[in-house]
């Protein structure tokens, strides 16, 4: 970890752009460290004071975090300062043994939201069944279910149990639970069928650069070395597919949930003592920063499954259909313009050939269709004859079956 003081002399580089040179170490608490600061193009302002809350990534590295610099001229002796290859060799020893430590998991606060709601939905599915005695033997068995079981996900029950926060009814599910996952794992790891996201390498690059600790150029850089593409297998790329899906399920769930706007009360200039109005603002700001981060951690892991997937080690046509498929679909969620959307679906159906992927192809196709039906009709009514035709092979009753495309 960089000493505190190390960061003086540093520039970092804010989300909207601005510079600020970092000029003094003014203290740390339990809760943030705090530093005397200056914007790099108002050299002649007065100093002013920022608090950087914790956790934040660059206070945790023994590497200078992407996001900032070292102003050499003032400091051309700083002791951070080291050649672009150095830092990047440094940069991928470190992440590589972070991303292998057993609780990085919980590191990550998207990752932590989605383990609270597998934990909350795997009440509602099995709870009352376990209090009907109609409980399954197997039910961690489940395909869906058991990549999220590991240390983690039993650490955050017994923390729920040990913190009274679970709802009385569910209460003696989550006994249960708290005694049957690790004999799940054990057996899992006897086995070697002990898979869990937490131990996916590509799993937790992307919770790296979710936590800043890294950018997409750094991202790049550290799938691409040996010592990390030694890790990656079949069953880690098809882990990573299905995490894009819950990332879409999520952003698609909570787009569903953001409050209404009041079109009535949308000027900027709008009574701020609406105490109701400025939760709603609030509410809704939160949830669409959510939704974006969803999003974009779906984007990139397309874009890992792909590129991976693409390799002749792991040749998988079929996953890197999925992964393109994946990411028209979530480009699709932010509302982007159809050029990039329907690229992605088009080298989509290059690859979604085999009888296996015929259901996908069909999603495909019928995404294309949606996109050219106005620019080029022709091509969607191909699209969509072909996709009429997938659903004649999959039995679809007559009733459900496409009719038109939009």
């Amino acid at each position: 970890m960089i000493p505190r003081e190390d960061f003086v002399g540093t520039i970092r580089k804010e989300a909207n752009g601005q510079e600020l040179l970092l000029e003094e170490f003014m203290g740390e608490g339990s809760t943030a460290v705090v530093y005397a600061i200056k914007p790099v193009d108002e050299p002649g302002k007065s100093q002013t004071v920022m608090k950087f809350f914790k956790p934040q990534a660059f206070l945790e590295m023994s590497v200078l975090n992407h996001a900032f610099r070292i102003d050499k001229e003032m400091y051309p002796n700083h002791p951070l300062l080291m050649e672009p290859d150095e830092r990047l060799r440094r940069l991928t020893e470190e992440m590589l043994t972070r991303l292998s430590s057993n609780g990085f998991e919980f590191r990550v606060t998207l990752y932590k939201k989605i383990m609270s709601s597998a934990v909350e939905g795997m009440a509602r599915t099995y709870g009352k069944d376990f209090a009907r005695g109609e409980l399954s033997k197997d039910f961690l068995e489940d395909s869906q279910l058991k990549p999220r079981i590991d240390e983690n996900f039993l650490y955050h029950i017994q923390e729920l149990l040990e913190e009274d926060n679970i709802t009385a009814d569910y209460e003696p599910f989550f006994e249960f639970l708290a005694s049957a996952v690790p004999e799940a794992i054990t057996r899992w790891k006897a086995s070697g069928s002990y898979h869990p996201f937490s131990s996916n390498a590509l799993y937790n690059l992307l919770g790296l650069k979710l936590e800043d600790f890294i950018d997409e150029t750094e991202l790049d850089h550290i799938a691409s070395q040996p010592t990390f593409q030694e890790k990656i297998t079949t069953q880690a790329l098809s882990v990573l597919w299905w995490l894009v899906t819950i990332l879409y399920h999520r952003a698609a769930g909570l787009i569903q949930l953001l409050p209404s706007t009041d079109e009535s009360n949308t000027d900027e200039t709008a009574d701020d003592s609406d105490y109701a109005n400025l939760m709603s603002k609030y509410e809704r700001d939160r949830q669409t920063y959510e939704i974006t981060s969803c999003v974009d951690a779906g984007l990139i892991g397309c874009r890992l499954v792909d590129y991976f997937a693409s390799q002749p080690e792991w040749q998988n046509k079929q996953l890197s259909g999925l992964a393109r498929l994946w990411f028209a679909r979530l480009l699709e969620l932010l509302h982007e313009n159809d050029e990039p959307r329907r690229l992605a679906l088009e080298s989509a159906l290059t690859l979604l050939t085999e009888e296996d992927s015929i259901r996908d192809r069909h999603d495909v196709l019928l995404g294309l269709a949606r996109i050219v039906h106005q620019s080029d009709p022709d091509r969607a009514l191909a699209y969509l004859r072909e996709a009429q035709v997938i659903e004649v092979k999959l039995n679809i009753p007559l009733e459900q079956r496409t009719r038109e495309v939009v």
